[in-house]
């Protein structure tokens, strides 16, 4: 699925078909994965692909405050501000995507240990 998405940014460019039947193979491999993280003490899950949504979401969002405030501004901004398209949201969930995939292949994780307590310690 990787290997397709690198191939639709930089050879498909533009072909939409493409790009859901790939979002609809990234939401069948990930829709049960849970990523855990730990606040202060406590565990918790989060859905894989609700987080890469806020991640993206979130950028998609600085985006739009940077070229509101003109620290760069898109060809269709030139005149009057406008927002920038929500399809620029795919492309920045699709960039979490990869940078997920990448990251997660070169750095392996490692589970930890649950070591098991002796009675009275």
């Amino acid at each position: 699925m990787t290997i397709a998405a690198i191939i639709k940014e930089f050879v498909l460019f533009g072909v939409k078909q493409a790009y859901a039947c790939m979002f609809g193979g990234f939401l069948l491999l990930f829709w049960r994965t849970q990523v855990y993280y730990r606040v202060h003490r406590d565990y918790r899950a989060m859905p894989l692909l609700l987080g890469w949504f806020l991640v993206a979401l979130f950028i998609w969002l600085a985006e739009n405050i940077a070229t509101y405030v003109n620290i760069w501004i898109y060809p269709n901004q030139m005149q009057d501000w406008s927002p920038v398209s929500l399809a620029k949201l795919s492309s920045w969930y699709l960039l979490m995507l990869l940078s997920f995939v990448l990251v997660t292949t070169i750095n392996r994780v490692e589970l930890p240990q649950c070591r098991a307590e002796a009675p009275g310690t």
